[in-house]
Formats: structure tokens, C-alpha cells, sequence
């Protein structure tokens, strides 16, 4: 009877010993710790720089954020947007902007988590006013026909391709067949790939135009920048 009874509190330990065991392995190893897992990578804002805007033009971006647990929501935390711009919970600033500035703020992301992780970063955006349009009659055949550059001196009828006569000049531009230095001379939208502006701005006197005389003042080459970024048109 006595050797019965000591085997069912044998059996009965067991039994015991088996259930704290499970229950430990259930709450991680009995460590007391919870959360997420020893892989998952902490929330972080992966979004380090916003691009400039400009008054009157629609402006929209998207920040990212990384690691944690989606979904996760964003709010501005210090400083404000430029006005007119506006952060959505899903990450989106948009708008138009209205005023010129820098304007410096710092955004928040929580995740799903719980309790949620938290990040934040710092940035800013620079909005800029709206460049004037620049007339190819009125200042950019002025440029070409006026001192002192005076280049139909030199690009005039008869003279050196392209010909940069009145009612001649925007065509011989323009026209694709006509390169010069392997690049084109005036490609739309682009300032930087138009061999024009890359001569008038060169800071090599052997290279620059008008060659062998003064540069064209600052004025005037904005002028030719700003009208070949803002689509080399005919007006």
C-alpha cells in the first residue's frame, strides 16, 4: 500500500514537471521577455531628403519607413510643412505650395505594434518662386543680334553654322540635323545637354562663345538657360 503511494506522487511529479515545462516554452522560455521577433528590424525612417517645390505647381512625395510592423501612421511632430503642403497618417505630403521658404519640420512614424515603436527624422523643403517665362523674340534674338555679343557677326548669312539671323535663328536651333561639338545645340527641357549653354557658360576662353570677346553677362545667360530648360519655345 505505502509502495502504491509513493508511485502516484512519483507519476504525479511528473505530471507536474511536464505542464511547468510546456507553460515555460509558451511564454519563451520562461525569460519573462515579450515583443517582437529577435529578426525583425527596428522602425526606422528610410526618407532622408525632400526635393525642392516651387509656388503655384502641384507637389507630392511619399515617405518610407522601414522594419517594425505595418501598417504605420505619420503626423508632423515639430515645425510646419510649407503652407499649402499637408502630411496624410499613410505618409503622404501633398499640395500646392503658396508661400516662398525653407521650411523645416520633423516627422513621426508609429507602427502597429503593442505598444508601438516609434521613429522620427528631421527635414525640409525649399519652395522657390516661379521663373518668369523668357521670350525667344524679345531676349534671346536680342542677345544675338545686339551688342555685345553681336554673333551674327560671325553666325550671320554667310558666316559659321548655325545662323543666328532673325526669323532664321530659332529654326537652325532647333532643327536636329544641326550639331555641333557632337552634341546638339539646343535640346528642349534641357540646358545641360544643349551645346548653346555649355559654350556661353564655359569658363574656357578657347571654348567659350562668343569666342574671342567678353563673356555674356550673368543676366543673359540665365536668360538662355532658363529658356531652353523651359522648352526652347518659339515665342
Amino acid at each position: 500500500m505505502i509502495r502504491k503511494a509513493s508511485h502516484l506522487r512519483l507519476r504525479y511529479g511528473f505530471l507536474i514537471l511536464a505542464i511547468a515545462t510546456l507553460t515555460l516554452a509558451a511564454c519563451g522560455g520562461g525569460s519573462g521577455a515579450s515583443g517582437p521577433p529577435s529578426n525583425q528590424l527596428s522602425l526606422a525612417i528610410s526618407t532622408t531628403s525632400l526635393p525642392p517645390g516651387v509656388v503655384g505647381n502641384a507637389y507630392s512625395q511619399i515617405f518610407v519607413a522601414t522594419g517594425g510592423t505595418a501598417p504605420y501612421a505619420w503626423t508632423v511632430t515639430a515645425g510646419v510643412p510649407p503652407p499649402g503642403l499637408d502630411l496624410s497618417a499613410t505618409g503622404v505630403i501633398s499640395g500646392t505650395p503658396t508661400t516662398v521658404g525653407t521650411f523645416s519640420f520633423t516627422v513621426g512614424v508609429s507602427d502597429s505594434a503593442v505598444p508601438p515603436a516609434t521613429a522620427s527624422m528631421a527635414l525640409s523643403i525649399n519652395v522657390t518662386a516661379v521663373t518668369a517665362a523668357v521670350s525667344f523674340s524679345a531676349q534671346i534674338q536680342l542677345i544675338f543680334s545686339a551688342p555685345p555679343a553681336n554673333c551674327v557677326n560671325c553666325h550671320g548669312t554667310g558666316g559659321i553654322s548655325p545662323n543666328l539671323t532673325s526669323g532664321l535663328s530659332y529654326a537652325n536651333l532647333i532643327s536636329a540635323s544641326v550639331f555641333t561639338a557632337g552634341a546638339q545645340i539646343v535640346s528642349p527641357g534641357s540646358s545641360a545637354a544643349s551645346m548653346l549653354f555649355v559654350r556661353v557658360s564655359s569658363t574656357d576662353p578657347t571654348f567659350r562663345m562668343p569666342l574671342g570677346g567678353a563673356p555674356l553677362s550673368t543676366a543673359d545667360q540665365n536668360n538662355i538657360k532658363n529658356w531652353i530648360d523651359q522648352g526652347a519655345l518659339n515665342n
